[in-house]
């Protein structure tokens, strides 16, 4: 009789024999470079580059995360979808990092909440968006040991790998130091990891001094709650009201320092139009209705003056789009070391197919 069942399971058996020797081709296949595949490369990367910086608006917003919970929330629901209609009419890419969801447990215990954090604002340079209240946010100073000894290590782990300029701010909190870097001292700006300085081609001097006026380049966008109008209709014993309030005394005066010097660099500020480092204030929004008008209100003119007149097909739209992506995953790719010695060694022909099979499934290696 037949059996449909056993006629698809033979049928699948056969087609994982096809692919398993298939896989086991692929790898006996030794790799051709041919002369001119360097120099493709080093164009496809240098595509990246420019995508990167004149095609794509990358937002990355920070804040203290308890106290301004309501406001991210809203921004991502209201706010960032009429720029991303405004930039899609551009012909222009427009995301958000937003690191409420991308700072997990294993990096905090591994010291890398810090690195990270800078890591990202350097790849959403120029655009800087910050909210802040009464919070100064976390630091090594909580007067919780376990935290405090967690946020050291992290900025230990930051100064080694480059962050040389954090030395002097060690008491600061982790919102203080995203300011510092990304808005008001670009000049600290790491845009390149070792790893990152290893898929580069050489650059000349005109791409060296490209690179580094894009570094300078400051778009920073600055917000400060009115905090009295904000817990005026809070119950003082709700736990809203006491997640708004400053940590302690010591955080308020670093905070109220802070907000000074903000003040100062945005009265200073220019024209968008005749400066590469632009920089606005609100300085006491009393709602989210205010904040998400004005952050729309801000970046459409900072936007439409970075991309002007811009007039891009569908088709070459969605083509950038895929070009940033592929760029991003090339950017936040960590080598591992133990897979790229096993490719190494097979390219070699120190390994046979078979042995790097036993070591690694084929499509983790390659995925990895």
């Amino acid at each position: 009789m037949y059996n449909p069942l056993k006629q698809n399971s033979n049928s699948q058996s056969k087609i994982s024999k096809t692919k398993n020797k298939s896989n086991l081709n692929v790898l006996n296949r030794k790799p051709k470079l041919t002369q001119n595949q360097p120099q493709i490369i080093s164009q496809q990367l240098s595509a990246y580059n420019a995508l990167k910086s004149n095609n794509q608006v990358r937002l990355f917003v920070s804040s203290t995360f308890l106290d301004m919970q309501q406001e991210r929330l809203e921004l991502a629901r209201q706010a960032y979808v009429q720029l991303q209609q405004l930039c899609s009419s551009l012909g222009v890419i427009f995301t958000t990092v937003d690191l409420r969801w991308g700072i997990t447990a294993e990096d905090q215990a591994a010291g890398n909440t810090i690195h990270n954090c800078l890591s990202e604002v350097d790849q959403c340079r120029p655009y800087f968006l910050c909210l802040l209240g009464e919070r100064y946010g976390w630091s090594s100073q909580t007067g919780n040991s376990q935290s405090d000894t967690i946020f050291r290590n992290s900025l230990a782990h930051s100064i080694k790998y480059g962050h040389n300029w954090l030395q002097n701010f060690s008491d600061r909190s982790i919102t203080e130091l995203e300011i510092i870097y990304g808005a008001l001292e670009p000049q600290h700006a790491l845009i390149q990891s070792n790893c990152q300085k290893q898929l580069q081609p050489t650059q000349n001097q005109q791409s060296q001094q490209s690179q580094q006026n894009q570094q300078q380049k400051v778009r920073a966008f600055f917000y400060f709650r009115d905090d009295n109008s904000y817990s005026a209709n809070l119950n003082t014993n709700s736990d809203e009201f006491i997640r708004s309030r400053s940590e302690n005394t010591n955080s308020h005066k670093k905070l109220t320092t802070l907000k000074n010097r903000i003040r100062s660099v945005t009265k200073q500020s220019r024209s968008i139009s005749t400066s590469n480092q632009y920089y606005t204030l609100v300085d006491g929004y009393k709602s989210i209705d205010e904040l998400i008008q004005s952050v729309v209100e801000d970046l459409t003119i900072a936007i439409t003056n970075d991309f002007p007149n811009r007039a891009v097909s569908p088709l070459s739209y969605a083509l950038e789009s895929q070009m940033i992506y592929i760029r991003s995953q090339i950017y936040n790719h960590y080598p591992r070391k133990q897979y790229i010695d096993l490719i190494s060694q097979f390219t070699n022909s120190s390994l046979s197919a078979t042995q790097v099979a036993n070591y690694v499934n084929l499509n983790s290696l390659i995925s990895q």
